[in-house]
């Protein structure tokens, strides 16, 4: 009877083992070199109890709560997709089992906003709004965000962003004599995923709205260009935030592109990191460069997390 318990466990073991080397790019090469070891080992034993425990110290060895919790937030984004939301609601609920054994600071605070941001949604598909608002306030609250301001009243429609890009006649024709550049531009709040250039949904939306705004101006203005810029907060390295802006602009740019018909040539992006922010954070001095003053008790961030918008004629 014990060796046929020990065959089963042998047998999850072994099946968890072809997932992990199915995810082993999340894995350390020390890591994966590690676990082929002892997987090896394992396979070269004739002693059946040996044969276990060296399979789950490979299997331990490749273990990630990162690669579990991104697996279930995997898992939910595709039940999601196909409108399964009570389905993505219990993968999402996996990732918070995973998070409380997830060392890394970051990686806990990057799979923590992600859950709340992803149950936020679920809810609001099936109706739950008080359990949305709910998931809300306490993305806004592990984010550091100060105030009951919501990241969803920063949404500008479509027709707003059409109408305040859009030029006036009398721009266009001084344009049209070659009497300047006519330059309008709008700053949006489109969110990403934490410490990602991948669109949230809240941030879909909001391009979205940007995407059928800017179709419709430059096929009334064919001549027109739109650049999109990306800014951050001073949370981090000059350098990271310059690179990070850089890549969250590119795929907005893409967005326009590949969503909505937009002309290669009609889109330019830069990425400007965290040169002009509304405050700064306490740790960052005036003298850095970055700003005017230190963000206050109840000031908001948020609004150096942006993208401008630029349509010029």
């Amino acid at each position: 009877m014990k060796r046929e318990t020990n065959a089963r466990k042998a047998g999850k073991l072994l099946w968890g083992l072809f997932l992990v080397q199915g995810v082993s790019m999340a894995c350390t090469p020390a890591q994966q070199s590690r676990a082929a070891q002892l997987y090896q080992q394992a396979y070269t034993t004739d002693i059946y109890d040996q044969q276990i425990g060296l399979l789950e110290r490979s299997l331990q060895s490749c273990y990630s709560a990162v690669v579990a919790a991104d697996k279930y937030l995997r898992e939910g984004d595709d039940a999601y997709d196909k409108g399964s939301y009570e389905k993505a609601g219990r993968s999402y609920n996996q990732i918070m089992q995973e998070v409380d054994k997830i060392t890394n600071p970051e990686d806990k605070q990057k799979y923590r906003l992600l859950y709340y941001e992803r149950m936020e949604e679920v809810y609001e598909s099936l109706g739950k709004s008080h359990l949305a608002r709910t998931m809300e306030k306490k993305y806004l609250m592990a984010a550091g965000e100060k105030g009951s301001a919501s990241i969803h009243k920063s949404y500008v429609a479509s027709k707003d962003i059409y109408r305040q890009l859009s030029p006036s006649d009398e721009e266009k024709d001084r344009a049209f004599r070659g009497m300047g550049i006519v330059e309008k531009k709008i700053n949006l709040s489109i969110n990403f995923d934490y410490d990602s250039s991948r669109l949230s949904r809240s941030g879909t939306k909001q391009a979205e709205a940007l995407g059928e705004a800017s179709r419709k101006i430059l096929r009334e203005n064919p001549d027109g260009k739109i650049e999109i810029t990306g800014y951050t907060d001073t949370d981090g390295s000059a350098d990271y935030n310059l690179n990070l802006s850089e890549r969250r602009a590119e795929t907005i740019k893409r967005f326009l592109s590949e969503n909505y018909g937009v002309n290669d040539s009609q889109l330019n992006y830069r990425g400007r990191g965290e040169q002009s922010p509304t405050c700064l954070d306490g740790n960052k001095g005036s003298e850095s460069g970055r700003g005017e003053h230190h963000c206050q008790a109840g000031e908001d961030k948020e609004a150096s997390r942006r993208v401008e918008v630029t349509f010029s004629l």
